[in-house]
């Protein structure tokens, strides 16, 4: 068996890994006709419009309702958001692991997420997969 070159890569992403100026990473690149037309993002809210900050629902009742700040509506929308996700993670070892995501997303201003639960997450599900095309599988490929 030959000697390894250390560091040794196996295998890298196709964008650097927390490139603030990705293309993919910039917040407001998408107008509201593209989200709406092209990615189907009309109505994602029960209570909100996510473009117009109004009611979501167009009602007698709700049409003279005034738009809320955008403050106050990503607020209405990140508590829909945890409460409709909260089924994902109400159990076992990921307990409210994505609530603590969106509470990240919602709070922290881009700084990384990080969390131990995430890591063995990941950790076990690299490890059970079993299929050739795996990471685990490739890894043990480049190194054989």
């Amino acid at each position: 068996m030959q000697l390894l070159n250390c560091p040794l890569t196996i295998f890298t992403s196709q964008k650097r890994f927390n490139d603030r100026s990705a293309d993919d990473m910039k917040c407001g690149d998408l107008d509201e006709y593209t989200l709406k037309n092209r990615y189907h993002l009309g109505q994602i809210s029960n209570y909100i419009d996510w473009a117009s900050y109004k009611p979501s629902y167009d009602h007698p009742a709700t049409r003279q309702t005034p738009a809320v700040s955008k403050e106050k509506a990503v607020s209405i929308l990140f508590d829909e958001l945890r409460g409709t996700s909260w089924v994902y993670s109400f159990r076992g070892p990921y307990k409210g692991l994505i609530v603590d995501m969106f509470n990240h997303m919602q709070n922290k201003n881009g700084v990384d997420f990080s969390d131990i639960r995430l890591n063995q997450a990941y950790k076990e599900l690299i490890e059970s997969e079993r299929s050739e095309s795996s990471v685990l599988a490739g890894m043990k490929f480049v190194l054989d």
